[in-house]
């Protein structure tokens, strides 16, 4: 336990250490990358194919302030293809935020506030690593009857983050050796009921690796 707390202190001071170094440092500005935007996202992610864009409030919106965001709810075709009745297709949604730089960030959109903050009630929170070594934040929510399992990460270039300490030292690092901040908050949210929690978990985990590698282009070098 002591030794958590001192990396945490350890980690805290290196943030601080940097953000001076940021401070004091000469001749140097920002360049803002122009990535493609959101709107070319795949539709299609493997046998996931996504049905009509999820409107959001304009009011949430204006405080997020995202450069860009897409919002999508996708359903798993059948083997050959064909899409399987609404009723026994496994569906996820996707909520996508991207930042120029990290210096227009007003909110993060961390679930840990704006979860609890809509009714959501939190069963059970950790980190998971998928297939591909990405770590990525696990909650189990509820809310009334309803139960939904909720992954979440940022993404900044060639980096997966789950821990929003260690965002802001990448923030930094980024800063100093790439003279760049953007970064991507992704959440992929799964229904829990009719379906039981070990297929949602296996759900969430099979379209969050496909949308890691589906984010890729938002990244590349100017």
């Amino acid at each position: 336990m002591r030794s958590q707390k001192n990396y945490w202190i350890g980690a805290s001071l290196a943030i601080l250490f940097l953000q001076a170094c940021l401070t004091y440092s000469v001749a140097w500005s920002e360049q803002l990358p122009s990535p493609p935007g959101l709107s070319v996202f795949p539709s299609q992610l493997g046998q996931w194919q996504g049905g009509p864009v999820v409107e959001f409030d304009p009011a949430i919106m204006d405080k997020l302030a995202p450069d860009d965001f897409y919002s999508r709810r996708y359903r798993k075709a059948a083997p050959d293809g064909d899409v399987q009745p609404a009723s026994t297709q496994a569906e996820v949604e996707l909520f996508v935020t991207y930042y120029q730089t990290q210096n227009r960030v007003k909110k993060a959109h961390s679930p840990k506030i704006c979860l609890p903050s809509t009714g959501w009630q939190v069963e059970n929170s950790r980190e998971v690593k998928l297939d591909s070594g990405d770590a990525v934040n696990y909650y189990l929510v509820r809310r009334g009857g309803q139960q939904s399992l909720v992954f979440y990460w940022y993404q900044s270039p060639g980096k997966v983050i789950a821990n929003e300490q260690r965002l802001n030292l990448q923030r930094v690092a980024d800063r100093l050796t790439k003279k760049r901040s953007d970064m991507a908050f992704i959440r992929v949210s799964v229904p829990v009921s009719g379906q039981g929690l070990d297929r949602a978990e296996q759900t969430a985990r099979d379209f969050s690796t496909r949308v890691i590698a589906a984010l890729q282009p938002q990244f590349v070098v100017n």
